[in-house]
């Protein structure tokens, strides 16, 4: 079961079930949190949509995306810009695709949008959208292992971003643990 909520103007009950889907999904990141998604919705005044799944009372997984229009096409995008963060989208406290499934297929009703813009967490169920009518097209994200220590990790830089580096510190902008 899904229900829309309005992240303005949560109840103590549904800033509950969001809080603890973010606790106990594998996927959760900052860019899925309720202050995160309040803060891009009040400051950049966007249309925000939040969806919870529930089995029986329990929740299970949650979404939160943006609808915009752009040349006169609804859009629905999660997170609201490619700059944000390589994670958005859906997720799910068991990683189970009949969560994605409802959640996605809730977000077509409410979004109507003529395009769907998802930013993927690793091993996501991608034949969950295909299912649904999603035209996947896999993107590379970055991983970084900061446990390297920073000379190894410059080291696997490319000159060009090196130099970047070193002018940033140059300028001021410090590094810490």
């Amino acid at each position: 079961r899904t229900f829309e909520v309005n992240l303005m103007h949560l109840s103590s009950q549904e800033e509950s079930c969001l809080i603890e889907v973010l606790k106990l999904s594998s996927n959760a990141s900052v860019f899925h949190t309720i202050e995160w998604n309040q803060l891009l919705t009040a400051e950049f005044s966007l249309n925000s949509k939040t969806i919870i799944a529930k089995n029986g009372d329990i929740p299970v997984g949650m979404y939160s995306f943006f609808i915009s229009e752009k040349l006169g096409l609804r859009w629905c995008r999660a997170p609201a810009s490619n700059f944000e963060t390589p994670y958005g989208g859906p997720i799910s406290v068991h990683d189970a695709p009949s969560v994605y499934r409802a959640l996605l297929t809730a977000s077509h009703k409410i979004a109507r949008a003529a395009q769907y813009r998802l930013s993927l967490p690793h091993g996501f169920p991608t034949g969950v959208l295909g299912e649904l009518g999603y035209n996947y097209v896999p993107r590379q994200t970055g991983i970084v292992n900061l446990r390297k220590g920073e000379d190894l990790l410059r080291k696997g830089l490319g000159q060009k971003k090196r130099n970047q580096d070193r002018k940033a510190v140059k300028n001021g902008v410090v590094i810490r643990e």
